[in-house]
């Protein structure tokens, strides 16, 4: 439950971008269609095409349109969606530097979002980048867990945070998958005798190439980790996703542990050490408690 709660304190300390979607929203859209909106830049725009039409299946995609038109558009027609590629930036508390210099940390993600025609999408599914270039399994991956999500709110009769809590039902599928981790992603102190010592399922370290392929070819028994930096504060909190390559079913939610405490009258977050860019040990425990369902 703590675990949950963290998830849910992610989207809240974001709560200017996105909201937790109800179940009475996903009904209606999946009785509606959802429009791609364009940022205007080609190569970005054409892999976002490309996934979306290969891993949204929720209801039906009407065309393609410049983001503020689709925008516009959807705002008139309340069976009309957009999914769209963004950003949102997160600062700090102010700080005091010398001199009595005021001053914040910022942090910047960049998601997929899905949007009623509203600026403020009903929920973003970060996503990560490199050198700000956006790779076509990383928008496969936020595409595919706001479908998957929402699947299972339409499964299961629940809202967001409730079909959050059943990921785990289902988690043990692990144990029959072998777990792809692509080579940049894990802590250059482990090998794979070391992992084997402590994540119990079958695993594989494979290249960005063979990971990034399995996502897109949908590889079947395969399951993918990928690590997200949600900008939280001026900073990030790292979440390693678990999904089932072939389905794109969601078998695990992880991140670090966090505590809360009141400094200057401010609220500040503090993480764990497991809060890191890759994966490391107290990351692979984690993993192998999805293999129990926990």
């Amino acid at each position: 439950m703590k675990k949950l709660l963290f998830f849910i304190t992610i989207f809240t300390l974001t709560s200017s971008i996105a909201q937790m979607p109800k179940l009475k929203q996903i009904e209606n859209l999946e009785k509606s269609q959802i429009i791609i909106g364009l940022s205007g830049k080609k190569s970005v725009d054409e892999s976002l095409v490309r996934m979306v039409n290969k891993f949204w299946d929720l209801c039906p995609i009407s065309e393609k349109l410049p983001i503020n038109e689709a925008l516009a558009k959807a705002k008139n027609d309340d069976n009309l969606y957009v999914i769209y590629l963004d950003s949102y930036r997160s600062n700090s508390f102010t700080k005091q530097g010398n001199n009595n210099v005021n001053y914040k940390f910022v942090s910047f993600s960049k998601f997929v979002g899905l949007s009623t025609g509203k600026k403020k999408p009903i929920i973003y599914s970060a996503i990560p980048t490199s050198n700000d270039r956006i790779a076509d399994e990383a928008i496969a991956h936020g595409t595919n867990f706001i479908n998957q999500l929402f699947g299972m709110m339409l499964e299961y009769q629940v809202n967001a945070s409730k079909a959050l809590q059943l990921i785990k039902k289902n988690s043990t599928i692990l144990n029959e998958r072998v777990l792809y981790m692509a080579q940049w992603m894990v802590d250059n102190r482990l090998n794979e005798k070391e992992i084997s010592k402590i994540y119990q399922g079958q695993f594989k370290i494979v290249s960005n190439e063979e990971w990034s392929q399995a996502i897109l070819s949908k590889k079947e028994g395969i399951a993918y980790t990928i690590i997200i930096p949600a900008a939280v504060g001026g900073s990030y909190v790292y979440q390693h996703h678990i999904c089932d390559a072939k389905t794109g079913q969601i078998l695990g939610i992880k991140q670090p542990k966090a505590a809360f405490a009141l400094r200057g009258g401010t609220k500040t977050i503090n993480l764990s050490k497991g809060n890191k860019g890759f994966i490391n040990k107290k990351n692979l425990k984690q993993y192998s408690d999805i293999l129990k369902g926990k």
